[in-house]
């Protein structure tokens, strides 16, 4: 499973780099939940996906390595491994670009 998921965050690395206009924190909700949808990825509904968003932010920002994160994200949302990779690529891009250079 491991190897499919260092894919899947490779792939997730990939549309994190994608640039994102400047917007209001509302637009950059609907646009990270819209690109879940586009992708086939639901964690429930859009607030609790944005929820989930922002708390995979926050465990990177308390220092959480990425293999944890996706783990966690594994586990919790039952998503196959390539659609943990991702989410956790799409939420990085979206809500916490500082940390994309964990996905290389």
């Amino acid at each position: 499973m491991k190897k499919i998921l260092a894919a899947s965050l490779s792939v997730g690395a990939l549309l994190a780099a994608a640039p994102v206009a400047a917007a209001s924190p509302g637009s950059v909700d609907l646009l990270y939940v819209t690109m879940l949808e586009e992708y086939g990825i639901y964690i429930g509904s859009p607030s609790a996906t944005i929820k989930a968003g922002q708390a995979l932010c926050s465990a990177l920002d308390r220092g959480a390595d990425l293999e944890d994160v996706a783990e966690v994200v594994f586990d919790n949302t039952r998503l196959a491994p390539r659609k943990a990779g991702q989410f956790i690529g799409f939420t990085i891009g979206a809500y916490c670009p500082e940390y994309r250079n964990m996905l290389a």
